[in-house]
């Protein structure tokens, strides 16, 4: 493993731990005392009030109910409103907090209830008030459980980290998918499974240490937890505030560009070497989806992106009203059809199943392939933005199967025929002029481009950043790194 992948190893590691500590201090000091109150307001209860126990119930099922994916998405104008921008580490921290509280609000309402309510009517009795019912009978009684709860919400919380990619977010979960799994390395998944185990037993061997120390004085250790919460509190509120850069002037800022992992990303290394040689500063941003990085370089989150071909940037300018256009031409990736049971498409059986690429462009792209082919044919002869819906003659009655992109290439072994993007084939050893059943033409229309936003199509920045781009020594190198696979397009 070389030098390199320690070091990103290492920056996911700190990007996790990052995630995790920020999202879990904030579930607690918000989560804690809505459990709290979930109790408290129950019927019969010290604070019994069953209008704002069953909103506040409503809230906190609607949160749970929504898978953390969609979640995440679903969020980003909230994220972007909270953290100013919608990718990276700190982004990432909103979804994760906004699952952890209601999550943990659930678990501490558990544990509250377990307590006796023998003890609490002593508390009554005794003439104690709701409050002092709340900090010295319930909270220390069922300290041991929130202590196993919160470790329960740390190791989730871990879990959930590992989907920050899709917006940019790091962590280990992300370098394993990007490394891992889209560009085949084996190593680099053991590796982040392996810090990931060992990251979870420490936890979970923390947590377990200190549910069996609580000692029977609980108020003064209610006190002692109170105050190491909020210095915890204080600490990551102070670490995040100097972790914020702070404005640079325009000429030293660095280039944001979004890539996909793959071709584009290695593509864009190399570029990024020959641009610091002519004095521009590049830091790229990749992503494991095709929707955010146009998101993102609308919201001036990215600068430039390079991971599309034209048909799919306008169809996404047309659906989203994006303000975002190309400015030139990078790589051709041409579209393959791939099969490991069949040499010739002719052998298909019928009720095969083919895989294609589930966003719009893609799978119309795939579809016009396999008409190419002869295993369909599409309606008017189809186009970009066909669908599985406009086949209108299937003659050996394939099932076609739309999965995401990026799990074409893994799944050839679970279908009969695939058609897979090429920044997808390499990473999986696969050359779409040696291995493909099927490959598009020269001639194709999707080559891929760099785009940004409509009100910088002239930044001269970004047209030098081209023109390197365009340049004989990229040139060379796409042709020597991917033998023939990839296509210049300029």
């Amino acid at each position: 493993m070389s030098q390199q992948i320690i070091n990103l190893l290492l920056q996911g590691f700190l990007e996790t731990v990052q995630m995790t500590v920020i999202s879990t201090v904030v579930a607690v000091l918000l989560g804690v005392p809505l459990g709290v109150i979930l109790v408290i307001t129950s019927r019969g209860h010290i604070m019994q009030n069953e209008s704002v126990n069953k909103v506040l119930g409503a809230i906190v099922n609607a949160t749970r109910s929504i898978p953390f994916i969609i979640l995440m998405v679903a969020i980003i104008p909230f994220t972007r409103l909270v953290a100013g921008t919608s990718i990276g580490t700190t982004a990432a921290c909103v979804p994760l907090t906004l699952a952890a509280i209601p999550f943990l609000a659930r678990l501490v309402e558990t544990a509250i209830k377990e307590v006796n309510g023998g003890v609490i009517e002593a508390a009554q009795s005794m003439g104690a008030t709701p409050l002092q019912i709340i900090w010295k009978v319930l909270l220390p009684e069922a300290l041991p459980t929130l202590i196993d709860n919160i470790t329960v919400l740390i190791v989730n919380l871990i879990s959930y980290s590992a989907m920050a990619g899709a917006i940019g977010g790091g962590g280990l979960g992300d370098i394993a998918i990007r490394y891992g799994y889209q560009r085949f390395q084996g190593d680099v998944m053991l590796a982040t499974i392996i810090i990931l185990i060992v990251l979870v037993q420490v936890i979970q061997s923390v947590g377990d240490y200190l549910s069996r120390k609580v000692n029977k004085n609980k108020g003064d250790t209610m006190k002692r937890i109170l105050v190491g919460l909020l210095a915890i509190a204080s600490l990551v509120l102070l670490l995040a505030g100097c972790g914020k850069e702070e404005a640079k002037p325009a000429a030293d800022a660095p280039i944001k560009v979004g890539v996909t992992a793959g071709p584009h990303a290695k593509v864009m290394e190399f570029v990024k070497g020959e641009a610091a040689k002519q004095g521009l500063n590049i830091e790229i941003v990749e992503f494991s989806d095709y929707i955010q990085p146009n998101i993102a370089l609308d919201q001036k989150e990215l600068n430039v992106n390079s991971f599309q071909h034209q048909p799919f940037l306008d169809n996404t300018v047309k659906d989203k009203g994006l303000k975002i256009q190309s400015i030139g031409k990078t790589i051709l990736l041409p579209m393959a059809i791939y099969s490991n049971k069949y040499k010739d498409l002719k052998d298909v059986p019928n009720g095969a199943t083919v895989a294609i690429p589930n966003d719009p462009t893609n799978g119309g792209r795939a579809l016009l392939l396999l008409q190419q082919a002869g295993l369909i044919t599409l309606k008017d002869g189809g186009t970009v933005k066909s669908s599985v819906a406009d086949i209108t003659s299937n003659p050996k009655n394939i099932d076609i199967r739309e999965l995401e992109a990026a799990q074409i290439a893994r799944s050839l072994n679970d279908v009969d025929v695939a058609a897979v993007n090429t920044n997808y084939a390499i990473p999986a050893g696969l050359n779409p002029q040696k291995d493909a059943v099927v490959v598009e033409s020269t001639d194709s229309p999707y080559a891929n481009v760099i785009a940004v936003r409509t009100e910088d199509v002239n930044n001269e920045t970004y047209k030098k950043l081209l023109s390197i781009y365009q340049s004989e020594p990229v040139r060379k190198f796409i042709q020597e790194e991917f033998k023939g696979s990839i296509i210049p397009a300029f």
